[in-house]
């Protein structure tokens, strides 16, 4: 009874969440620029926040359930490890499906020619893979913009107004320029 309950909820939470999310989270990091919009950022906190809070308990109910079976076939760093990240990635995930990957497909579905307006947070320091960065405010998490030209990023400070252009809904949008305002 209990492997079969383990199989099917980490089947479910496999193809609801870790898929869709993964699909996402990596896309958006290697091949495409995606932001929430800010209205989406805003609306989405509480109910992300709060979908993360439930999936963390009821993880932890699982995990609490089927405990001794871990530990029968786990060693005891592994089960422990399980019992510990299982419930903290879970409820990173649901945050980030509410958060990033929903507004994300919706966008990719039913996107469409679109302008939204942000405003500059800070500037990093260029790395490796993110070379003169902007980061948004109010988008906690996926609120930065990589591969500005020089001349744009070296005119832009904390609170300047951008203009992002792209494919996209009121819930997010796929950059493709960056300008600004005027």
């Amino acid at each position: 009874m209990r492997d079969r309950w383990l199989d099917w909820f980490l089947r479910g939470l496999t193809f609801v969440v870790i898929l869709p999310t993964s699909i996402a989270v990596l896309s958006s990091t290697f091949f495409v620029d995606f932001l929430p919009s800010l209205d989406w950022a805003r609306a989405s906190m509480l109910p992300g926040q709060a979908l993360a809070a439930v999936t963390f308990l009821v993880t932890c109910g699982v995990l609490v359930f089927l405990a001794r079976d871990l530990f029968a076939a786990l060693s005891w760093f592994k089960a422990g490890l399980v019992l510990v990240a299982g419930p903290l990635t879970a409820a990173m995930l649901a945050m980030m499906t509410v958060t990033f990957t929903l507004p994300f497909l919706v966008t990719l579905m039913a996107g469409s020619p679109s302008e939204q307006r942000y405003w500059v947070d800070s500037l990093p320091v260029s790395s490796k893979h993110c070379r003169r960065a902007v980061t948004l405010r109010e988008i906690d998490g996926w609120g930065r913009i990589c591969g500005l030209p020089e001349d744009f990023h070296d005119r832009l400070y904390p609170g300047a107004a951008i203009v992002v252009t792209g494919r996209g809904t009121r819930w997010g949008i796929f950059v493709q320029e960056v300008r600004l305002p005027w």
